[in-house]
């Protein structure tokens, strides 16, 4: 065993906080789960042999056409256990929601949290990265 590996929090899932200058990509999760009709990042699974910062990278891209480039290695978080959130940056694309989101929108940082239905884990977790 790597002793890294000891340390290295184990990660399932990754999510993308993508930013466009002052603004963030949030979507309307259409998800069966306790994020559905809130405003949330794109995310997911992180398939074998993925880091956390690629697997963010590879589902934002895949859930809202917005190709983006990680500028922070993935960071956990108390409220999510074993899901990386990542920032990274647009680099292309228009957003476009796939069967995940029922809509998408940049929003700046300033006003999320004031966001009718924004995902309430996600403010804690923008605290405590400097973003809010």
């Amino acid at each position: 065993m790597r002793l890294s590996t000891l340390f290295e929090p184990n990660y399932h899932a990754a999510v993308a906080i993508v930013m466009d200058g002052n603004k963030v990509l949030v979507g309307r999760a259409a998800s069966n789960d306790d994020r559905k009709g809130k405003w949330t990042f794109p995310g997911g699974g992180i398939n074998r042999n993925e880091t956390p910062e690629k697997a963010a990278e590879r589902e934002c891209s895949e859930e809202t056409g917005v190709a983006c480039k990680t500028i922070q290695s993935a960071m956990p978080h108390r409220s999510k256990p074993g899901v990386a959130f990542v920032i990274c940056r647009k680099v292309g694309g228009t957003p476009k929601p796939n069967h995940e989101f029922s809509e998408l929108t940049w929003a700046p940082t300033s006003q999320l949290a004031d966001l009718p239905d924004f995902y309430p884990p996600n403010l804690a977790i923008l605290k405590d990265i400097g973003l809010l």
